[in-house]
């Protein structure tokens, strides 16, 4: 089962609590990286996002579970990059454990009927202002949208797939249209 963190900003600090429970100290918020030196440095800076969502912590819940982290964030907390998360050894946070945002709001109810939607938003987060590669490293999103065309095509199934923009707008119209995987 997926760990559920809440994170919660008073104005100064931000801190990750499991069922109301602390899980780390108060970090405060002048301490995390801005996107740009993420951008500059997502290893180092990613580092300080891994310790104020919780740090060892968190990561000996993930590896003692099933390694899925859903956020619950509040406004303040939402507006903080935590996809660039790292751990030691030049690794994203993302790339050993699954992180979700969770999304406020009710969406409205999606058609029942007609096919499941597979949704693919893809972004590379490992990119400058102007998209150049971070350390000679980008996701490979053609080719695994290629390999996921490829494994939906042969599942007979009744699948309809599109890849969408990846912005809040665009994720909203796209669940919006019934039964969906993203």
């Amino acid at each position: 089962m997926a760990v559920t963190l809440n994170i919660r900003t008073d104005g100064e600090h931000i801190t990750p609590t499991i069922d109301g429970v602390p899980l780390a100290e108060p970090t405060p918020l002048a301490t995390l990286p801005s996107l740009e030196e993420l951008q500059a440095d997502v290893y180092e800076g990613g580092k300080r996002l891994t310790e104020a969502l919780g740090g060892t912590e968190l990561t000996d819940r993930l590896d003692a579970d099933d390694g899925v982290l859903l956020l619950s964030a509040d406004n303040t907390a939402d507006l903080i990059p935590w996809e660039f998360a790292a751990l030691p050894g030049r690794t994203l946070f993302g790339c050993q454990y699954g992180l979700l945002r969770l999304v406020k709001g009710a969406a409205d109810p999606p058609r029942s009927n007609g096919p499941l939607q597979f949704v693919a938003l893809g972004a590379d987060p490992l990119v400058d202002d102007k998209g150049n590669a971070r350390d000679g490293y980008r996701l490979d999103i053609d080719n695994e949208l290629a390999a996921i065309r490829h494994t939906l095509a042969r599942s007979g199934k009744d699948v309809w797939a599109r890849r969408i923009p990846p912005t809040k707008r665009a994720l909203r119209q796209a669940l919006r249209r019934g039964p969906a995987l993203l």
